[in-house]
């Protein structure tokens, strides 16, 4: 057994194959640090575990099979054994599980001999259970994510995405030590992981000398492996060679993978500014370094910017950052009342006032820092009183109708309870979004100069049983600005995401999942600064693991991204004191608060409530009754409405239809002047196809096998037919002449070798426009023949009209 040991190690575990695995080792970690910064939401932990297990399952298929259909076969099991533990969190399971099943054979075995129970199945029976349903979750999104991908319709989900990513990290490296174990091929190698992170890295716009130890490494592998395989030659065709050569040849690889690295490092000083300032200085000119870049193929990476925001929030931080450490007095500093009246689907449905939990709107940010929040671009839009900023909205919205009185000069804001509709004073909104045709809105925030307004606002309703069933086919505009986090979010954040919703099978559940796991840190305002050089999220979920609103609700904000679900983060005030003798809600200063919505489709923006100090969120499980849109017979308007003037709608209308007139005739000219550009061999079936497009509208219908000459005479005889003694009999004729030019060149295009002929591809459009307009004008004749009070304004005595239709036979 010792010398079986001992001659297996002597041929598979040489130095050479632990040379290869440790260079292939550090050319992958290069490799996993670039994709770490090229895709979003995989982190180095789970790259490093698929790089070792497949560099080990590699080399045991190389040493151990030796059939090449079984390496694929191994190689897919095994790596998607190891994601699919790994991603879905299915370890501890699993080993619990393993661990009754060995309990229950003991128990069995004890049963058996009669010394012990008889065993019980049922926990293993149940942990099977759990197992089958938290892969056939797995499996679920994967195939979702599938189907969407190759549908055209890409949705971001972060299990996925580790399945991907892991999966193509384990294939290459499986693939790249078996054949260099097995082939001695190392270039074909590592083909496949240098293709990945280089078309990655290209595609964000990441430096492509990221990529140069990379390759350095690979030149120094590939020297060395091909020597190897000289060395084995010249030793079996007992060719003597210098021992000193090894030396000289890795020598010769550290040295030349040196100095690639080296130039292409320095390479990058010959930049384009550097371009652009000798040409400055040669022609005494100031061009731009954006006009050259481009001149060379090479387009100007976009700045990333951090957007103004209303008045003092424009900023990015934390909005409530003024609350650590704050005075115990500021609890009892009124802010502002507010009255409250519903228009619900059944007054019967709806809560009573001491049950109902309000959140005051304020500002919604959707960019998150790293340090805090800020918003991207918005354009602010003035309202006058009573005008409604929006024309429609799903049927799941609630109408709310609130007077507010302020106490507290709170920055001009407007607050209100969801989506401000219109209020009794001038207001203006920023906008970050807004398409009234599509339903598809997105406010920063309002403000308002008056201290006491009534203000009509939309809130999102759903119950958990809608919640579900909402799905993910979010919008375009939701998902490049709602999922989108910044690459400083460290690894772990987004590793914390994806475990904790791996096997949740709906974005609600997940949510929720996210939800339940913030609200048990502890609640206080005794809370340092956190670093100014650190995510905030990470310090609170990892160190820290305390806090206030502002970090509960951005730490959920940013998990839901990572998990792949559309989320946002609002500032304003949560409840309030219910006052019974003036049915109203007292708001105070410890009252401000931060909290999550997720976008849920034909939802919109939905709460949650991850701040461990604050009541749950009591959602209805049953559907709710879908409310009214028409709140103007339910709410008497805020300002009546002035009935529009028909003079307006009359000038409107003449206006459009102007418009779409001239619009109509720029698109024919620009037709006709593109057509008479064309090469002949394009042009002349574009023409020949309109004709046929007009004759068949005149009355003719060709055969399948009349040719081009046939067809032609037949339109000549029924223009000729219905145009006799007609008041422009002379000039409709005159169209014969051009169809015969048309048609005799069309053949020629069709059928001669030399298809150009001389034809003159300007004269051709000039006789079709010619012709076009006869056309239209035997079109007429045709559609009026049939209504004899139009005979005396088109002939002098109308043409009978004889059918040459062939008869179809019975």
């Amino acid at each position: 057994m010792i010398s079986r040991i001992k001659s297996f190690t002597a041929q598979h575990i040489t130095r050479i194959n632990i040379r290869n695995m440790f260079l292939v080792l550090m050319i992958f970690i290069l490799i996993a640090a670039s994709l770490r910064d090229s895709v979003h939401g995989v982190e180095n932990s789970l790259l490093m575990l698929m790089l070792i297990g497949g560099l080990v399952i590699g080399w045991i298929i190389a040493t151990f099979t030796k059939s090449n259909w079984v390496a694929p076969l191994i190689t897919l099991i095994t790596g998607s054994f190891l994601l699919t533990i790994r991603v879905g969190r299915l370890g501890s399971l699993i080993s619990a599980l393993l661990k009754q099943l060995v309990s229950y054979l003991v128990q069995f075995m004890s049963w058996i001999f009669q010394t012990g129970p008889n065993p019980n199945p049922e926990s293993i029976q149940w942990g099977v259970i759990e197992l089958g349903d938290r892969l056939g979750i797995l499996a679920s999104r994967l195939i979702l994510w599938a189907t969407n991908f190759v549908q055209g319709n890409p949705q971001y989900d972060p299990v996925a995405i580790a399945f991907v990513w892991g999966f193509l990290f384990w294939f290459s490296a499986v693939w790249a030590i078996w054949l260099i174990i097995r082939y001695h091929r190392p270039l074909a190698g590592i083909l496949p992981a240098l293709a990945i992170v280089s078309t990655s890295l290209v595609y964000i716009g990441k430096s492509p000398f990221r990529l140069v130890p990379i390759f350095g490494l690979a030149v120094g592998l590939i020297v060395l492996v091909h020597h190897d395989v000289k060395e084995k030659e010249w030793e079996t065709e007992n060719i003597p060679y210098a021992g000193i050569i090894r030396e000289k040849i890795s020598t010769t690889a550290v040295i030349l993978s040196i100095g690639l690295m080296v130039f292409t490092t320095i390479n990058p000083s010959f930049t384009i500014r550097r371009i652009v300032n000798f040409i400055n200085r040669v022609t005494a000119e100031n061009i731009d370094d954006e006009e050259i870049a481009r001149s060379l193929g090479i387009e100007p990476q976009s700045e990333t910017t951090v957007v103004d925001a209303i008045s003092t929030a424009r900023t990015g931080g934390l909005p409530n950052r003024h609350l650590i450490g704050s005075d115990p007095d500021l609890s009892d500093q009124p802010v502002m009342i507010i009255q409250v009246e519903e228009l619900s689907a059944l007054e019967s449905d709806r809560e009573t006032e001491t049950d109902q939990t309000y959140y005051w709107r304020s500002l919604t940010y959707d960019r998150y820092l790293g340090s805090g929040w800020a918003s991207r671009d918005f354009v602010e839009q003035k309202y006058k009183p009573g005008e409604s900023t929006l024309a429609s909205w799903p049927e799941s919205y609630r109408i709310i109708r609130q007077k507010i009185e302020l106490f507290e000069d709170l920055g001009g804001l407007l607050f209100s309870a969801g989506i401000p509709l219109n209020t009794d004073h001038s207001f203006q909104v920023a906008w970050r979004m807004q398409d009234a045709n599509q339903e598809t809105y997105d406010i920063f925030g309002a403000t308002i100069k008056a201290e006491n307004y009534w203000v009509d606002s939309l809130q999102p309703e759903g119950s958990k049983i809608e919640l579900r069933s909402a799905g993910q086919e979010y919008p375009d505009w939701i998902r490049n600005r709602y999922i989108w986090l910044p690459e400083s979010v460290p690894e772990r954040v987004l590793a914390l995401a994806r475990d904790l919703t791996a096997t949740e099978p709906t974005p609600y559940d997940r949510a929720v999942a996210l939800e339940t796991y913030l609200r048990k840190f502890p609640y206080t305002l005794e809370l340092p600064q956190p670093p100014l050089d650190r995510d905030i999220t990470d310090y609170f979920l990892f160190v820290a693991q305390k806090g206030y609103c502002d970090y509960y609700a951005t730490a959920m904000v940013v998990l839901a991204r990572a998990a792949g679900l559309p989320a946002r983060m609002v500032t304003g005030y949560i409840g309030g004191y219910y006052i019974e003798s003036q049915d109203a809600y007292l708001i105070t200063a410890d009252l401000a608060h931060a909290w999550a919505e997720i976008y849920f489709p034909e939802f919109g923006w939905i709460v949650f409530e991850p701040t461990g100090g604050r009541p749950a969120l009591d959602r209805p499980s049953d559907p709710i009754p879908k409310f009214s849109r028409d709140y103007a017979s339910s709410f008497d308007p805020l300002v009546p409405k002035k009935e529009p003037l028909v003079g307006n709608w009359t000038l409107g209308i003449l206006i459009s239809l102007l418009l779409a007139g001239l619009f109509g005739y720029f698109v024919f000219l620009l037709l006709d002047f593109i057509l008479e550009r064309l090469p002949v061999e394009k042009q002349l079936p574009i023409i020949y196809k309109r004709i046929y497009r007009y004759a068949h509208w005149i009355g003719i219908s060709s055969k399948p096998g009349d040719t081009v000459f046939e067809f032609m005479n037949q339109l000549i005889s029924h223009t000729e037919q219905y145009g006799y003694r007609s008041r422009n009999s002379e000039w409709l004729f005159s169209a014969t002449f051009q169809l015969r030019e048309i048609t005799r060149a069309y053949y020629l295009v069709l059928y001669s070798q030399t298809p150009d002929q001389g034809i003159n591809n300007k004269e051709i459009a000039l006789a079709f426009r010619t012709l076009r307009f006869r056309l239209w004008y035997s079109l007429l004749l045709v559609r009026s023949h049939r209504y004899r009070i139009l005979h005396y304004f088109l002939w002098d005595s109308a043409p009978i009209i004889v059918s040459r239709q062939p008869k179809q036979t019975q």
